[in-house]
């Protein structure tokens, strides 16, 4: 005779069956008995002051492990506010199981008036790749399965159940956990499409290899490092995809680089491994990417991608790890051409770019120039450290110094699909959770660090260890720099009062510290290092300066629009 469980334990067991350990959420009186039996079964429910942080810890965790991450939250307001932290994972592609306690079985869906009452299936089907509502707890451990397959299947990406409470609270259901699961077998290219690949390459006299993050989630870097080593060709990588290959090895050239532009603009063919050709990728355009006559071969677990960006001479569907292994294999019996690359005129380019772009490195005096604060910050920590870039302007003063050298060692939404600005902390807290080994660090602005700071307590309460360098400018800068640029400094809602970022991080038991002199700024993040505790160094910045290619990139992201003023 089966035993009598609950339903709450009918999805605590199946996901630890699974191999869950965390459940990232905020408590609610819904979650009650969700919550005890993780207690009971041994995964470590992680609390954070705000639904968007826990949505935010658990992406990042996923990002660094290409893990299932599990997400809770309560009825109606939880789950509305859950929503922008699912964003990022779902523009990204990155596995987050959604787990939502609704009203009670006869309340919702119609909705007759409760409180809290919100139809969270629609809410979240915009930025999920199934939702669904689950009245039948015997249905739990199927949709478990199903939910978690996915996920984890291309194309990557949340997944959300919607749970009643009287469902979740019964205790009389003999359905058993789910203990088996369907695993993805990445998919593979045919050997014809292998031999073609090959005939173009070997036609080619400049080719590249361009790298998007679906080669960090099929864990295919050494891979790509592999073929590139192998064709002695040059790599570039989207920004999702930085650290792919070191950014100080010797054929990669920094993504949107003076050297990088040149090279995909020279190169006769591109092969595009796990790329979704998207805004920072320029859709694979000229004049960052080269005429009519250059080819491409595109490859990607997700054939839709294909119908963005550029289109290809060759689409390959296939996982990026098994396209470049059988890619390498083939190559090594074949032997591969000598292509005509000077990849010191390259590297001299993208050192060209980097000088062009650090005169403020120069400067003396206060405040400190924002540069000087990346500079400082990269230079404090280990290569191996996992660093997180937060913000507007920050964002691209950080492109500019912040190198990246280690696979999975770089996290920012600010500069991937959502753009969306506000998780530095919580990114922090997910990577300490993910790889407890390895130092981590935010470089972020001030109005990005504000929208989360509270999960500083959260850091401190859990023992993640962390530096966030706020590049505070008491402002938001990028778009003060656009009213500054095209609105004749006609300043409309972009400046903030003078807020001690410091004092608010020692106020939850954090070390923080103060800082407006160039001079002062390593010893002050060496501190905050040797503190072993959540560290904010509070960096009094220029407000007066604006990122070399602040009117560009506006005017690519604005195309089409009127910016006269």
């Amino acid at each position: 005779m089966s035993m009598a469980r609950s339903a709450a334990s009918l999805i605590t067991e199946t996901l630890g069956n699974y191999g869950v350990k965390f459940v990232f959420g905020v408590p609610g009186d819904q979650l009650y008995s969700l919550m005890d039996e993780c207690l009971r079964s041994g995964i470590e429910f992680i609390s954070f002051r705000d639904e968007r942080s826990a949505a935010h810890a658990a992406g990042a965790f996923s990002r660094l492990t290409n893990r299932l991450s599990v997400v809770a939250s309560t009825v109606g307001s939880g789950t509305a506010n859950l929503v922008g932290g699912v964003y990022p994972s779902w523009a990204d592609g990155v596995p987050v199981l959604i787990i939502t306690a609704q009203n009670q079985t006869f309340r919702p869906y119609a909705d007759r008036g409760s409180m809290q009452a919100l139809d969270q299936v629609a809410l979240l089907r915009g930025v999920t790749k199934w939702s669904a509502y689950i009245s039948n707890p015997d249905a739990l451990p199927g949709s478990l399965v199903r939910a978690i397959h996915t996920a984890t299947s291309p194309p990557f990406g949340p997944v959300h159940l919607d749970v009643p409470s009287d469902v979740l609270f019964s205790r009389d259901y003999t359905s058993r956990p789910a203990t088996e699961f369907p695993r993805y077998a990445p998919s593979g290219p045919s050997p014809e499409q292998v031999e073609a690949v090959a005939r173009v390459l070997s036609a080619a006299e400049r080719p590249l290899l361009h790298l998007g993050r679906g080669v960090v989630a099929s864990g295919a870097e050494d891979l790509a490092l592999g073929l590139a080593e192998f064709l002695r060709i040059p790599v570039t990588t989207t920004m999702q995809a930085r650290g792919a290959i070191p950014e100080d090895h010797g054929l990669c050239l920094v993504p949107l680089s003076y050297g990088a532009i040149a090279a995909q603009r020279d190169a006769d063919l591109v092969i595009s491994v796990g790329c979704g050709l998207n805004d920072l990728d320029f859709f694979g355009r000229p004049p960052v990417w080269g005429e009519a006559g250059q080819r491409w071969v595109r490859v990607d677990v997700d054939p839709g991608s294909f119908a963005r960006g550029r289109v290809a001479d060759i689409q390959v569907v296939s996982d990026a790890s098994v396209f470049l292994s059988s890619l390498l294999s083939h190559l090594r019996k074949t032997g591969a051409g000598e292509f005509r690359w000077d990849m010191g005129n390259y590297k001299g380019l993208e050192a060209s770019w980097t000088s062009a772009m650090s005169a403020g490195l120069q400067r003396d005096g206060r405040p400190v120039h924002p540069l000087q604060a990346v500079a400082a910050a990269r230079a404090s920590f280990p290569r191996d450290a996992v660093c997180i870039v937060d913000g507007g302007n920050t964002a691209v003063w950080a492109h500019y110094l912040n190198r990246v050298y280690e696979k999975r060692a770089f996290l920012s939404s600010a500069v991937g699909r959502a753009g969306y600005i506000g998780t530095a902390v919580p990114f922090a807290i997910g990577a300490k959770i993910a790889r407890p080994e390895k130092e981590v660090f935010c470089i972020t602005g001030d109005g990005a660090f504000a929208y989360s700071m509270s999960e500083l307590e959260t850091a401190r309460r859990l023992g993640t260890p962390f530096v966030c360098v706020v590049l505070n400018d008491a402002s938001w800068s990028m778009m003060k720099s656009a009213q500054t640029t095209y609105y004749s400094s006609r300043y409309v809602g972009v400046d903030f009062g003078d807020v001690d970022y410091a004092g608010i991080a020692r106020s939850m038991g954090c070390f923080g510290v103060k800082v407006d002199d160039p001079g002062e700024l390593s010893r002050c993040i060496a501190q905050a290092r040797e503190s072993g505790m959540p560290a904010v160094v509070d960096v009094r910045v220029d407000p007066g300066v604006t990122p070399p290619d602040f009117q560009t990139l506006t005017e690519i992201w604005l195309e089409g629009c009127d910016l006269s003023p």
